[in-house]
C-alpha cells in the first residue's frame, strides 16, 4: 500500500492562507493609514483656515477699536469746544449786556421833546443783586411811573416789574412822585434793538 505524506502540502497551503491574510491586512492597515491621514490633512487645514479667519476677525475687532477709540476723542474734543464756545458766548454777553440794559432802562424813560422837564423820571439809583434790580426815582406822577413800567414790560431785560411803593415829595419846588421799582433782569439771545425799543417814548 502506497502511502502520501500531506503534511508538506497542508503546510503549505497554511503558509500560503497566511501569507493572503498578512497581505489583506496589510492593505487593510494601508488604507486605515491614508484614511487617517487624509482627515489628519483635511482636519489641518481646516483648523488653518480657521486661525485665518480668527486673525482677520481679530484685525476687524482692533480697526474697530482704533476707530471707536477716535471717534471718543472726537467727541471729547468737541465737547471741549462746544464748551469753550458757550463760555466765550457767555462771556460776551456778560459784557455787552450792561450796556444794552443800560441803553433799554433809557429808552424805557417816558420823553417829551419840548418840554419843561423833556424826561418826566429821573432815576437816582441803581442797585443789582442775584438778577433783581432796583430802581429809585422820581416822576411827575402815578401815569408817568405807569408808562415807565409799560415800557420796561415791552423790554426783552426786563420782567416781573413790580412797584414797591409811591409817595409824593417836593423836589426843586415841583411836587413829584418818589417811587421804588424792582424786576427781574433778562439777557436775551438777540440784544440788537427792536423797531420797537427804537420808537420807545
Amino acid at each position: 500500500m502506497i502511502r502520501i505524506n500531506l503534511l508538506p502540502v497542508r503546510a503549505a497551503k497554511k503558509k500560503e492562507t497566511l501569507q493572503q491574510q498578512l497581505i489583506i491586512a496589510g492593505l487593510a492597515l494601508g488604507v486605515v493609514l491614508l484614511a487617517i491621514i487624509y482627515l489628519e490633512v483635511s482636519i489641518s487645514n481646516k483648523i488653518s483656515g480657521i486661525d485665518k479667519k480668527i486673525t482677520t476677525i481679530n484685525k476687524e475687532i482692533e480697526k474697530l477699536k482704533k476707530e471707536e477709540k477716535y471717534s471718543e476723542e472726537i467727541k471729547k474734543k468737541k465737547k471741549i469746544v462746544e464748551s469753550k464756545l458757550k463760555i466765550i458766548e457767555d462771556l460776551d454777553k456778560k459784557k455787552s449786556g450792561p450796556v444794552h440794559l443800560m441803553d433799554e432802562l433809557s429808552m424805557s424813560i417816558p420823553f417829551e421833546p419840548g418840554a419843561k422837564l423833556p424826561k418826566k423820571i429821573q432815576i437816582n439809583s441803581l442797585k443789582e443783586k442775584g438778577g433783581t434790580l432796583e430802581l429809585r426815582g422820581f416822576a411827575l406822577d402815578n401815569e408817568v411811573i405807569a408808562g415807565f413800567m409799560t415800557n420796561l414790560e415791552n423790554s426783552p431785560y426786563f420782567k416781573n416789574i413790580t412797584l414797591g411803593s409811591t409817595k409824593g415829595v417836593e423836589k426843586d419846588k415841583i411836587k413829584v412822585k418818589d417811587f421804588v421799582i424792582t424786576c427781574q433782569l433778562e439777557f436775551p439771545e438777540d440784544s440788537s434793538e427792536t423797531e420797537e425799543t427804537q420808537l420807545r417814548k
